[in-house]
């Protein structure tokens, strides 16, 4: 069965900082003095990220985020293997030369490279 692969709590706080306002399904929400994710029972998706939702954040897919990430700052993440052991991670904006973009390497799974590269983007990329 294949699973949807989400943002981590801290990435998803990243997230809320730089203004991710996308519905999602699933959240980060304050229990017992600890984050937990859960997903909703509402029949639509709700932006978690408002203001009202002071103690929730969203827990977008890793796609949702690279998706937001790439038609709101045009930075384009690419994951690709270097070996059938190793991947990793290239992030580029328009035009700019491929040798000239960001990337990380040495990851165990596409997840975990596109992972990184998102947080990335959020802590080191100029994002208002």
């Amino acid at each position: 069965m294949i699973t949807e692969d989400y943002v981590n709590l801290e990435t998803a706080k990243l997230l809320k900082e730089k203004g991710f306002n996308i519905a999602c399904f699933d959240f980060y929400e304050m229990e017992y003095g600890m984050f937990v994710k859960k997903h909703t029972q509402r029949s639509h998706p709700v932006d978690w990220n408002g203001e009202e939702d002071d103690g929730c954040c969203s827990a977008p897919t890793l796609q949702m985020a690279m998706k937001w990430l790439r038609e709101l700052y045009h930075f384009h993440i690419t994951v690709f293997s270097q070996s059938q052991e190793s991947w990793m991670y290239r992030i580029t904006i328009p035009g700019q030369m491929l040798k000239d973009g960001d990337y990380g390497e040495d990851f165990t799974t596409y997840e975990d490279a596109a992972a990184a590269a998102v947080e990335y983007c959020l802590e080191h990329k100029i994002i208002m």
